[in-house]
């Protein structure tokens, strides 16, 4: 499970309600899978902390770095369409939030898998 905290720093909302996906990808920055992030932009009010949760299932995954990335889509098009004011902007204007590392070393004790998540 992922948290994500962020703010709008303009001066108004987003006035109508665009979906907004994540977006996984591979250590080559290949697009895997996207998810639908369930919120509405609409109450991302300037000078407010928004968070929002959402799980990416892991356990398909084979060890390796992996990025997330986050965009906001035109219904029109299905496409990303808005940028951003952040670092890490691709040019199909995803926008990378950071990135997790999958190790499915088994502790012979525990039965368990490890992974790191690490924000840009």
């Amino acid at each position: 499970k992922f948290e994500l905290a962020f703010s709008n720093a303009g001066i108004a909302p987003i006035y109508y309600d665009w979906p907004t996906r994540i977006y996984l990808f591979d250590e080559n920055g290949d697009i895997l899978t996207t998810y639908s992030l369930e919120m509405d932009l609409r109450k991302v009010l300037p000078g407010e902390l928004h968070q929002v949760e959402f799980l990416v299932p892991v356990d398909k995954l084979e060890n390796g770095t992996y990025k997330i990335g986050i965009a906001i889509i035109d219904p029109i098009t299905a496409q990303p369409a808005v940028k951003l004011a952040m670092q890490n902007i691709r040019q199909d204007m995803i926008q990378e939030i950071g990135s997790f590392e999958v190790d499915w070393a088994i502790d012979a004790l525990t039965n368990t898998a490890a992974s790191i998540f690490q924000g840009k």
